[in-house]
């Protein structure tokens, strides 16, 4: 098992939020009651609130890393240096599914074996515009259109009071479909939630 780092300013008391109202991180793990009973969800549904925080992150890899790096292999090291340890570390290690939209495939591909390492069970769902196809890495893949990512971003603001914007609609959608897996029962099933209501 790799060896997780919390460099980069990451919150080692990090927990999980009843609500996002509840939550004092910065980029805070929040419970979706209501969107999981609304869709079966097997395991626990949660929404990671990274909405609040991506340009710190990016400032801080930054000052790690130089500033000659792209912004795509930034992207990628903000997955592979911060986020993905602390989904691991706030969900203790029991983490059944993540769902992402897929803005980068590099970046999924980096995020997915880096979770990929930690457990290979660990299973990444990518959320993609119809048409696209799967990208490297992922375990799975959910087309979505832009009339379902903005249903579910509609959805989980009037079921457990999240405002968030498309991207983050998609990772939801892509989520709650992994949800009622029977396989991932009594796991936690995360939807990065990149963006927020405009």
């Amino acid at each position: 098992m790799p060896d997780f780092h919390f460099g980069l300013g990451i919150d080692k008391n990090l927990h999980i939020a009843d609500s996002i109202d509840e939550a004092s991180e910065s980029s805070p793990l929040v419970r979706l009651p209501e969107l999981g009973r609304r869709y079966g969800a097997m395991g626990e549904l949660l929404g990671k609130a990274d909405f609040l925080l991506p340009q710190a992150r990016t400032d801080a890899l930054s000052a790690a890393d130089g500033a000659d790096m792209s912004a795509s292999e930034r992207e990628k090291r903000v997955f592979q240096l911060s986020l993905a340890p602390e989904l691991l570390h706030q969900t203790y290690g029991k983490l059944g599914a993540v769902a992402i939209c897929c803005d980068s495939p590099e970046s999924v591909t980096a995020f997915a074996a880096l979770l990929h390492a930690y457990h290979e069970d660990i299973r990444v769902i990518a959320a993609v515009p119809l048409g696209a196809g799967a990208p490297v890495g992922a375990d799975d893949f959910v087309e979505v259109s832009d009339e379902n990512s903005a249903r579910m971003a509609r959805e989980v603001k009037s079921s457990d009071g999240l405002s968030v914007g498309p991207r983050s609609g998609a990772a939801l959608f892509a989520a709650v479909k992994a949800a009622g897996d029977k396989k991932l029962k009594g796991k936690n099933v995360i939807a990065i939630l990149t963006d927020r209501e405009e």
